[in-house]
């Protein structure tokens, strides 16, 4: 189950990096501290992913990582579904249609599993 989550939370980053984001970043220019948020979410995520990595399933302390990654998964996922509503008003169907084609693409070309810490700040703009 581990790897499965593993794998699914990659390609969905894999995607709002490569995709959603730009998008975002273009349509929704407001939205960059919002987007900082939602990449330090991710580093979050990918910290617990790699802790967890390194321990026994049946031990105390993947579980309590587990407990963590399942919170920090339902502020991450709220905070991208305001972002998501907000690039769903700026583009019309066709755009929509086109980031969907491209997002899929992305996330079947995701790594097996995330990077733990992104090495270089990300900011609003770049």
């Amino acid at each position: 189950l581990y790897l499965q989550v593993v794998g699914e939370l990659t390609s969905h980053e894999a995607c709002e990096q490569q995709v959603v984001f730009p998008a975002l970043r273009a349509s929704v220019p407001a939205a960059g501290t919002d987007m900082v948020t939602c990449l330090d979410q991710h580093d979050e995520i990918n910290s617990l992913l790699d802790e967890m990595r390194g321990l026994d399933p049946s031990c105390y302390g993947f579980m309590k990582r587990t407990s963590a990654l399942i919170l920090e998964l339902q502020s991450h996922f709220v905070e991208e579904e305001e972002l998501f509503g907000r690039l769903r008003v700026a583009l019309d169907p066709a755009e929509l249609a086109d980031l969907a084609r491209r997002a899929r693409a992305a996330k079947a070309c995701s790594p097996a599993f995330p990077p733990a810490v992104r090495t270089a700040a990300v900011t609003p703009g770049s």
